[in-house]
């Protein structure tokens, strides 16, 4: 509980540009949703696909087609609805998995957390981003 309403005070300008962002998409910027990406594998490998399309071009002079498959296969591995067993932690020689998701009990903490220790004005900007991103808003 100690140091949330400092933590959050000090993430809102973050927050807000993020969400920026997100409501005036500029051409130069890729944006990939986060509910896009874990809604699905076929979602997971179009941003892996958008990501590469960003950074190396369509086509193969920055990047060859042995070289975007082996990256895209290696990506997949990092898929939770693929592979479940990706949201523990796990170590191979060269890669260290950690988990995607929250565990259940401590959102519920950390949500009770939010609501006590947080000034409701600053809760009730954060909820303003959260309708903003398109998620519910719950009572406050």
């Amino acid at each position: 509980e100690e140091g949330t309403e400092v933590t959050a005070k000090a993430l809102l300008p973050l927050a807000e540009w993020m969400t920026s962002v997100f409501e005036n998409p500029d051409h130069d910027t890729l944006r990939l949703e986060f509910d896009d990406l874990t809604k699905s594998s076929a979602g997971f490998d179009l941003g892996v696909q958008r990501l590469l399309d960003h950074f190396f071009g369509a086509g193969t002079d920055l990047i060859s087609k042995p070289e975007r498959f082996h990256i895209t296969e290696a990506a997949k591995e990092l898929d939770a609805n693929r592979n479940p067993e990706a949201t523990t932690v796990r170590s191979s020689s060269s890669h260290q998995f950690r988990d995607h998701s929250s565990n259940p009990v401590c959102k519920e903490v950390a949500h009770s957390i939010l609501h006590k220790s947080l000034n409701p004005e600053l809760l009730a900007r954060y909820k303003d981003l959260q309708r903003r991103l398109g998620y519910p808003v719950y009572g406050m």
